[in-house]
């Protein structure tokens, strides 16, 4: 029943959302727009630019708002588990600078869209070295720290050596993240890695719970933990960098939607992945929302949610040096 509610509050929020913008356009439109798009007759000359708005805009972002949302909360869920830290997700691990840091890559080299996967998806998994050989699970944040710091820096070096005029503006766009340039086509570039990475980690929802637990415990079930372990965090890290891809660095949602389902008493993993996953497809949308209405100039989604997420894990932090 509650994932049944999830959904439509998903389906609500996206179609509140699609009415948000300078150019007016009803829940009503919306609606006959929905439908439009499996029977174009239906539209008449004065719909056509409202429609062009409403589905080369409106609803491409908030469809890159959704999967980049649900990738990173679903991501930051499973890395808090199996790292045993209440901070670790994509962002805080490094992998988001290092996927950031191979898009500047080819960005700087003028290189195709498909090779800004490619090289996100390439400097994603360096970073994920680091991170498998830590084998200090309180460490790993410190690690992510350094990762990120060292990849942060060959950032500011290419941002040096960038065209101020050509490419610069495109590398500020991966480092403060925005929705504002996504098209169609990015989304179906990064669409079968993003499915690949999802339905696998789906399918070992079950396993996952046992990662989660020491390993003495988790040999008892006659499981590969170490394996198993890489498995899993190389497929966050795929989809990780699928996020980056689409919209540049998103701070701090991995974090903070992953605290937020468990604060509702979700914590097996057969259902805390669903959540983490819709509920951070739904912040995420909501948060791009807010950086469009909030003045004639669109704001850089990234600046809201690292200013969000910085607010609640200080009060997370101090709410568990209480207890």
């Amino acid at each position: 029943m509650m994932k049944l509610i999830s959904v439509i509050l998903l389906l609500f929020v996206a179609l509140i959302s699609l009415s948000i913008g300078s150019y007016d356009i009803n829940i009503t439109q919306n609606l006959k727009f929905i439908y439009a798009i499996f029977n174009k007759n239906i539209l008449n000359e004065n719909d056509y630019l409202a429609f062009m708005i409403f589905i080369k805009l409106r609803l491409i972002r908030i469809i890159a708002a959704f999967l980049v949302g649900g990738a990173l909360s679903l991501c930051g869920a499973i890395f808090q588990g199996i790292f045993a830290n209440n901070m670790a997700s994509s962002y805080t691990l490094g992998l988001n600078s290092a996927a950031c840091f191979g898009a500047s890559v080819a960005i700087l080299l003028s290189l195709p869209s498909i090779f800004t996967q490619i090289f996100a998806v390439l400097s994603a998994l360096i970073s994920l070295l680091f991170c498998i050989f830590v084998k200090d699970k309180n460490s790993i944040i410190l690690a992510g720290i350094l990762i990120a710091a060292f990849f942060q820096s060959l950032i500011a070096l290419i941002k040096f050596i960038a065209d101020p005029f050509l490419k610069l503006p495109q590398i500020v766009f991966w480092l403060l993240g925005s929705f504002s340039a996504v098209r169609f086509e990015d989304i179906i570039l990064i669409l079968p890695l993003y499915i690949f990475s999802l339905v696998f980690l789906f399918l070992l929802r079950f396993k996952i719970n046992i990662l989660c637990v020491n390993d003495n415990f988790a040999k008892s079930f006659a499981s590969d933990n170490k394996k198993l372990r890489i498995l899993v965090i190389f497929l966050c890290t795929l989809l990780s960098a699928c996020a980056v891809c689409l919209c540049g660095i998103i701070a701090f949602v991995g974090v903070i939607i992953a605290h937020f389902v468990r604060f509702f008493g979700v914590y097996n993993y057969s259902k805390l992945l669903f959540y983490s996953f819709i509920y951070g497809g739904i912040y995420l949308i909501i948060i791009d929302d807010f950086a469009r209405a909030i003045s004639d100039v669109e704001l850089p989604i990234g600046v809201f949610t690292s200013i969000i997420g910085v607010v609640i894990l200080i009060f997370i932090l101090i709410k568990e040096k209480k207890c």
